[in-house]
C-alpha cells in the first residue's frame, strides 16, 4: 500500500497529471501534493461526486484541503451578478453556526488571466463526528461563466493551514486552468 492514501486505505486514483474536461472547455494540470478523482474514477470518494460535481483534488497527507469543481446549466451574466449582490447585502449562508464571511472580490482566473470570476471567501467552524470535534475551516469560492454553465471551485482547507495552501496551492491552480 502507498503511503498518503485516500481515507480508509483506499487505494489511491490513476496517477494522472493533467485534466481535461471535455465538453466543460476545461483543462488544467494537477497540482503537485494533490490527487485527482473523477466521477469516472471515485475511488474513496464516491459520494463527493453528486450530480454536477465533475472534479475532486484533494491533499493525501491532509484530506481536508481540498478542491472540488460543479457547475450548474444556462448560468447568465445576470445570474452571477445577482449572486455577487447576495453576497455583497446578505449571504444565504450567513445564518448557519460558525459561519463568517470574509471578502467578496472580482478577480481573473485561468493561464492568459482573462476570464473573470467572482472570488468569496469564508470561514466556518466544522463538527466532525461529535460537537467536541470542531474544526475551523476556510472555504475559497470562485465562480464563472464557461460555455453557456456557472462553473463553482470550492478550495477550502483547515484556517490554520489557509494561508499557505492559498498561496502555494489554491492560487496557482486558478492560474493554470485553460479554456477551450
Amino acid at each position: 500500500a502507498q503511503r498518503g492514501g485516500a481515507r480508509d486505505g483506499a487505494e489511491r486514483p490513476l496517477n494522472r497529471t493533467t485534466y481535461d474536461g471535455g465538453d466543460y472547455g476545461i483543462t488544467f494540470p494537477v497540482p503537485p501534493g494533490l490527487d485527482l478523482y473523477t466521477p469516472d474514477q471515485p475511488g474513496a470518494y464516491r459520494q463527493v461526486f453528486t450530480e454536477r460535481r465533475i472534479v475532486y483534488l484533494v491533499n493525501p497527507q491532509h484530506t481536508e484541503e481540498s478542491i472540488v469543481i460543479r457547475y450548474s446549466d444556462n448560468v447568465s451574466e445576470a445570474d452571477l451578478s445577482s449572486y455577487r449582490t447576495t453576497l455583497d447585502t446578505s449571504p444565504p449562508q450567513a445564518e448557519l453556526p460558525g459561519f463568517l464571511k470574509v471578502g467578496v472580490a472580482d478577480i481573473a482566473i485561468g493561464k492568459d488571466g482573462s476570464k473573470k470570476a467572482l472570488n468569496f471567501v469564508y470561514t466556518i467552524t466544522a463538527e466532525k463526528t461529535d460537537k467536541s470535534d470542531r474544526m475551523e475551516m476556510t472555504l475559497r469560492q470562485v465562480v464563472f461563466l464557461h460555455k453557456g454553465r456557472g462553473f463553482t471551485v470550492s478550495c477550502e482547507t483547515a484556517s490554520k493551514r489557509f494561508d499557505k495552501a492559498d498561496k502555494d496551492t489554491f492560487e496557482k491552480f486558478l492560474s493554470t486552468i485553460e479554456f477551450r
